[in-house]
């Protein structure tokens, strides 16, 4: 039984002067979304869909431990909350930061830099060999790009690595690692932020082939989101479809795994409780868009306490249990509008990507100025769209009873954040 048969097709142009007339809109092209990957029309049908190779569904919900809160109390406090990952981030081992911490049961992810030396990261290699773990130890050779003296730091790290990766008996555990988050929180445009990451990839693959060193059998990239949905959710799926690109063009096979976590440069200072919303806004992205993991750290909870690294916890923990929306299925695979954005997205980062390589890769591109040049244009153009309301953010600069006591008179420093300005 058709139910359909009952009633009448329309044609295209039919449903476009419904549109118009509703709407009242002299023209289709007046609904589009100006976006700097294109227009997008959200009523056209489109056909083409990314090519994108199956990943995991979200297995960690992770809390960061740093020179801020790194202990073992903190540790089993977070663990008894409900968190079944712990990203150990740029510290030193200690055996007593995992008094009754049961890691056998949990994912260790310890990142070193260059902050730390070899002495650091042999205690580390000895203790992931000496137990039965389950985790990766991550080092991005580029977590020094922002530092003056970022060359000799990139070498030092590229030899981290190498040592990491002979002195490592589990093979599960290495894996290529690079941390994207930064460029969240640099870089306004999804497209521009995508191009970046996908060039320090390239360059990071380079960098282990001239180095000698295998490239292991995981990639691991670490992303932030937002409370825009529908970007949010197109840049996970075009980072997808960048990423196989790159390692089609390397030749390489990897699994490949997303880590999330928010970016805090725009969280409210004001109306606080609102955060919540779009921290939660961002991790169900986070969930249909099968990333692995899910990053929590004590700067989003909305204020100081236990209690409110409780409710933030929470947060994925209700919508992994109760929502149904980690899933086999893509839920979101084949919407008209959404594939569009993808597609876009996807081509618009991708030939910013081969720009950056024609000035002979993103090392080049960062040493020439270009990266702090980008980085300072994709600032002001975030600032001037927060202040003049093109980009409106509810309880701050749109629904906010006291919006007149925003300064946005001052200087921020970069990245800026709205704490800023209230």
């Amino acid at each position: 039984m058709n139910l359909w048969s009952s009633f009448s097709s329309s044609s295209v142009k039919e449903w476009e002067s419904k549109i118009k007339k509703d709407l009242k809109v002299s023209s289709i092209e007046d609904l589009n979304w100006k976006t700097s990957y294109g227009s997008i029309n959200p009523i056209a049908k489109t056909n083409s869909q990314l090519s994108i190779q199956k990943t995991s569904k979200l297995n960690e919900i992770c809390w960061r431990f740093d020179n801020e809160n790194c202990s073992n109390n903190e540790i089993l406090n977070h663990l008894s909350n409900g968190v079944n990952s712990i990203n150990v981030n740029s510290q030193k081992f200690k055996e007593s930061l995992f008094k009754n911490v049961m890691n056998d049961i949990i994912y260790n992810n310890i990142i070193i830099d260059y902050s730390l030396n070899e002495y650091d990261l042999a205690q580390w290699t000895d203790w992931i060999n000496s137990n039965n773990l389950k985790g990766t130890l991550r080092i991005d050779p580029f977590s020094c790009i922002f530092k003056n003296s970022y060359k000799e730091n990139l070498d030092y790290n590229i030899n981290l690595i190498k040592l990491a990766h002979k002195t490592i008996d589990k093979n599960s555990f290495k894996c290529l690692y690079l941390d994207g988050s930064i460029y969240g929180d640099l870089l306004y445009d999804s497209d521009v932020e995508l191009a970046h990451i996908t060039a320090q990839l390239n360059e990071i693959i380079e960098c282990y082939n001239s180095a000698s060193i295998q490239v292991p059998d995981k990639l691991v990239i670490k992303v932030s989101l937002s409370a825009d949905f529908m970007q949010e959710a197109a840049k996970i799926r075009a980072l997808k479809a960048v990423v196989f690109q790159i390692l089609k063009v390397h030749n390489l096979n990897l699994e490949l795994q997303i880590e999330c976590d928010y970016k805090e440069t725009l969280l409210s200072p004001v109306n606080k409780e609102i955060n919540l919303l779009r921290i939660t806004t961002a991790f169900i992205v986070a969930i249909i868009s099968k990333v692995n993991s899910i990053e929590l750290k004590d700067s989003m909870c909305i204020h100081e306490g236990d209690y409110w690294k409780k409710i933030l916890t929470n947060i994925p923990l209700i919508l992994l249990e109760e929502s149904l929306l980690n899933i086999n299925e893509d839920v979101i695979s084949g919407a008209h509008l959404f594939e569009q954005i993808c597609s876009k997205m996807a081509q618009k980062s991708w030939e910013y990507f081969q720009s950056i390589e024609k000035m002979g890769g993103f090392l080049n591109y960062s040493s020439k100025g270009k990266l702090t040049e980008i980085i300072e244009k994709q600032q002001n153009k975030k600032l001037n769209y927060i202040k003049n309301n093109n980009h409106k953010i509810v309880g701050f600069n749109c629904f906010n009873e006291n919006n007149e006591d925003l300064n946005f008179g001052i200087e921020p420093k970069l990245p800026f954040s709205l704490k800023d300005f209230a």
